[in-house]
């Protein structure tokens, strides 16, 4: 059964957050909604200086803008920056790879839209873990009137119906908003995705920090290690 996922853009995202798009049939950038001030989009944690640090992709637009309108801006050597501090605090870390480091920004200094930028980090992130890209869809690009003048859940509903997906994976905390009532009558199955969070080894930490951007998990254990995490099947 073709499965659905539906999810904001994220730069340097967590492997749970991979785990998804490895799983997915169909990967949506769910662009049509307002880009989160100071959300998760365009931003991510590592760990610099032994503490978590926030590493942003600037954005020009107005905080009112939808993600599909969202320009990154003229800022001059802001990937050579972000680069540059990943390489100074992970250098050191057992799985440091360059190469890696390098990857995953590949063809991305050229891009100046945001929704264009982060897909190709994940075609970038396929190429790091040897595996095949996903489907990735623009909800801009399939949005239909129905979809226009949905709201919440009943969005996502008509966005699984336009791409003919049989099962919605949605995050867990999809139950908050109605989801099950909304797509009862879909013939569309629901699961609720429960994120993974496994604990390992951080050099120069006394306790585990989570939720980390995937850099964070892949210099401390290897790529072999969080390719057998992501392309585990999904819990729910």
């Amino acid at each position: 059964m073709k499965n659905c996922v539906i999810s904001q853009p994220r730069y340097l995202p967590a492997i749970s957050y991979l785990q998804r798009y490895f799983n997915a049939d169909i990967f949506i950038f769910y662009d049509i909604i307002q880009r989160q001030y100071l959300g998760w989009e365009n931003r991510n944690q590592l760990l610099i200086n032994n503490n978590k640090k926030w590493l942003s992709v600037p954005i020009c637009s107005s905080r009112k803008s939808l993600i599909k309108d969202s320009i990154i801006s003229d800022e001059k050597n802001w990937i050579s920056d972000h680069k540059n501090i990943i390489f100074e605090n992970y250098k050191k870390h057992p799985y440091f790879s360059k190469e890696i480091l390098d990857l995953y920004y590949l063809d991305c200094d050229i891009h100046k839209k945001f929704t264009t930028f982060i897909y190709q980090t994940l075609i970038n992130v396929s190429k790091i873990l040897s595996i095949k890209p996903k489907q990735v869809l623009l909800a801009s690009e399939i949005e239909n009137d129905l979809i226009k003048n949905s709201f919440g859940a009943e969005k996502l509903k008509q966005l699984c119906i336009a791409v003919n997906a049989e099962i919605y994976i949605s995050g867990s905390n999809g139950t908050s908003y109605g989801s099950d009532k909304v797509f009862e009558n879909s013939n569309i199955k629901i699961y609720y995705n429960n994120p993974i969070n496994p604990e390992y080894i951080q050099p120069n930490q006394n306790n585990f920090v989570p939720f980390m951007g995937f850099f964070d998990y892949i210099f401390c254990c290897g790529v072999e290690k969080i390719r057998g995490i992501i392309s585990s099947k999904l819990t729910y």
